[in-house]
């Protein structure tokens, strides 16, 4: 059976003959039951207390969970942005290689046009030169056959005033 401090306070003993100081039993029974009545006082208050952080207690048990999740997602897309950065790194060296292929083998046929150049500007030179030697022989050939052809005047005119003189 259950005692609550109204109880305590109401209660009624019987009788007897030497029996106990009915106003000290009544005054005992009232201190008893003020103290049982506080006890209850804090007790629902402990009780609401409880309630109370048992429901921040269930907050933060949700609040953990969704930050779990939230790292859990988070660590996920950290790691598919990381493959992702790796392999966009990848395609990244890999287009710079065949750029880098691209124009090495450009530069490397250029270099060969160029020493093609280079070689036909030789020979042209080489030709050019020949047909000039060619050129002043032929001339030198010429003016030497036209000597003998016809005489130089001058050399003709220094020559026969001498000869006019022995005579």
């Amino acid at each position: 059976m259950r005692v609550a401090p109204i109880d305590i306070a109401h209660k009624t003993f019987g009788k007897k003959m030497f029996g106990l100081d009915a106003e000290e039993v009544h005054d005992f029974l009232r201190d008893i039951a003020d103290e049982m009545e506080a006890a209850v006082r804090q007790q629902e208050q402990l009780q609401e207390k409880l309630q109370g952080n048992e429901k921040a207690l269930a907050d933060f048990r949700d609040r953990e969970d969704a930050l779990k999740q939230t790292l859990q997602t988070a660590s996920q897309m950290s790691e598919r942005m990381k493959v992702e950065a790796q392999r966009e790194s990848e395609l990244i060296i890999k287009e710079a290689r065949q750029r880098a292929d691209i124009i090495i083998k450009e530069a490397r046929d250029s270099l060969r046009k160029m020493y093609q150049e280079i070689n036909d500007l030789k020979k042209a030179r080489m030709q050019f030169e020949a047909g000039l030697k060619s050129l002043v022989k032929a001339h030198v050939a010429m003016i030497e056959q036209g000597h003998t052809v016809v005489p130089d005047p001058q050399v003709q005119t220094k020559v026969a005033p001498a000869k006019e003189g022995n005579c």
